[in-house]
């Protein structure tokens, strides 16, 4: 898919938002006096952010009395995000906080250049354009990118420790998210790089989920490895209930896989990435410009390892991943 074809879709379809969106900029007061924005992939009646707790603990740690006022709005789709932008930005909030979305990001930019955007859990926010360097971002734009892509062949890796002797690998991926296509290429490379028949199937919607595996069924594929992207994480539960119908181990990128039943997941930490962007979030309310705030990247990485998944499959773990995991679930 090409990926700047898909943006200026988007971006036509904020500018429908905007104008059929207009009303909601004469709001009453007291909805308009949110802190900030935060834009998340996640169910409609979203929390504060996909790692709430974390994030409004860091606030109380730098000393706030209260947690902040969050105006936050939840994408299960990637349709979802030019309406959102558009409810964001005529609140006119001091600054929007974006989890997991780097179109999300690109049309705040274009839309309002002048409100600061912090971003979390983005992959290489350089080569998707939302920042000049990491250690000079420019414009309005910083925040804690994920690097998820240098975390793809780390995932092939393990699986392959998990399964010494599997052969055919499923590679799951969206074509809804514009770094798809890269993020494909490269696991499809890990894979074979360790001697798995690498084969990609790629779902523009959740109701393409079943098929897809489905069609992993019939083609004999042995195991799962789930490419990053914000629809996955909203419909999890449905892709991990997939996976054991099917007796698939699979390997994921986000620690609330493991939280709903997924049976590996080795990703960035992101309790900790949501816990530093409230740092982000204080200076750029004290006056800081997030031109002068370097990325930062992760510092903490999980590999977690869910036996109870393990046991409904079938799969009996090797010592060695027991021992390199992070955390063990039961």
């Amino acid at each position: 898919m090409d990926w700047r074809r898909e943006f200026n879709r988007w971006t036509f379809a904020l500018g429908l938002a905007l104008l059929t969106g207009a009303a909601a900029a004469a709001a009453p007061a007291a909805e308009a006096e949110a802190r900030f924005a935060t834009i998340a992939p996640g169910p409609s009646e979203c929390p504060a952010t996909p790692a709430g707790a974390a994030f409004l603990k860091a606030f109380r740690d730098l000393g706030y009395a209260k947690d902040p006022v969050i105006d936050a709005r939840c994408f299960s789709q990637p349709d979802d995000i030019p309406r959102l932008v558009a409810e964001v930005l005529a609140r006119k909030p001091p600054l929007v906080v974006v989890w997991g979305s780097i179109p999300a990001v690109h049309l705040l930019r274009q839309s309002a250049p002048a409100t600061p955007v912090i971003f979390v859990n983005v992959a290489d926010p350089v080569q998707y354009g939302l920042v000049q360097s990491l250690s000079r971002p420019g414009g309005n734009i910083t925040g804690i990118a994920s690097m998820s892509d240098d975390l793809l062949a780390k995932r092939v890796e393990l699986l392959r420790v998990a399964l010494p002797s599997a052969a055919r690998l499923a590679v799951l991926c969206s074509l809804s998210d514009p770094p798809a296509q890269a993020r494909l290429q490269a696991t499809l490379a890990a894979a074979r790089s360790l001697n798995f028949d690498a084969r990609a199937y790629p779902v523009v919607a959740p109701i393409d989920l079943a098929g897809a595996f489905d069609s992993m069924a019939r083609e004999g594929i042995e195991a799962v490895v789930v490419v990053p992207d914000p629809s996955f994480y909203v419909h999890r539960e449905q892709i991990i209930a997939l996976a054991l119908a099917h007796r698939l181990p699979m390997m994921s990128y986000t620690v609330t896989f493991s939280d709903a039943g997924g049976l590996f997941v080795y990703a960035a930490s992101l309790d900790d990435m949501s816990y530093r962007a409230a740092a982000y979030v204080d200076k750029v309310l004290k006056g800081a410009r997030p031109a002068d705030i370097p990325v930062q990247l992760p510092e903490k990485f999980e590999f977690i390892v869910n036996r109870k998944a393990a046991r409904d499959i079938g799969l009996n773990l090797p010592k060695e991943v027991l021992l390199r995991a992070t955390r063990v679930m039961d």
